[in-house]
């Protein structure tokens, strides 16, 4: 039996249309499963200081209401160029809040990550504020934790510093 050794144009810009759409799909795959790790947010927010900080002050510059909630990229005021954002963070919404109650300015990006009522995200605060389970505290230092199961509540929320005006936060509820 003779088989065919000769590669035609066409064969050729099949398997390479074949190739190019597997690495596509794991590249998908990968970035839908990989879970939100505390090292690579600080590394980005660490690397990417200036440009956060000018997506957050945009936002609280032309924020109307004292909370808005942007579910998607598309929704966010016009002129604030978030691709980069989107792109290199999961992000899920956006949330800010401006003269809300008692708390400070802030604006809060929650971002994708496992299922269930554990959610993770970054901060922003002008006032270089912790946030104490919502509500900004000044003079508690660089991390903030509270453990609820020892009251009763189901609920754990955590908060730490990552480099000026910046914050990292996890918070866990459950049934």
């Amino acid at each position: 039996m003779i088989i065919n050794a000769k590669r035609t144009p066409k064969s050729i810009i099949k398997i390479s249309v074949i190739v190019i759409a597997i690495l596509f799909i794991v590249f998908f795959v990968y970035r839908q499963v990989h879970f939100v790790k505390l090292s690579e947010v600080k590394q980005y927010v660490e690397e990417n200081n200036q440009y956060l900080t000018s997506i957050a002050e945009q936002l609280l510059a032309k924020q109307e209401k004292t909370v808005e909630i942007y579910y998607n990229q598309n929704s966010l005021p016009s002129g604030i160029n978030s691709n980069k954002l989107y792109f290199d963070l999961k992000v899920q919404d956006i949330f800010v809040g401006k003269n809300h109650l008692d708390y400070k300015d802030y604006v809060s990006i929650l971002l994708k990550n496992k299922n269930g009522n554990y959610s993770c995200g970054i901060y922003y605060s002008p006032d270089d504020l912790l946030m104490e389970y919502g509500t900004p505290k000044e003079g508690i230092g660089d991390t903030y934790e509270y453990d609820g199961t020892t009251e009763g509540y189901r609920h754990k929320y955590r908060t730490e510093k990552i480099c000026d005006n910046w914050y990292y936060y996890e918070d866990d509820t459950w049934n």
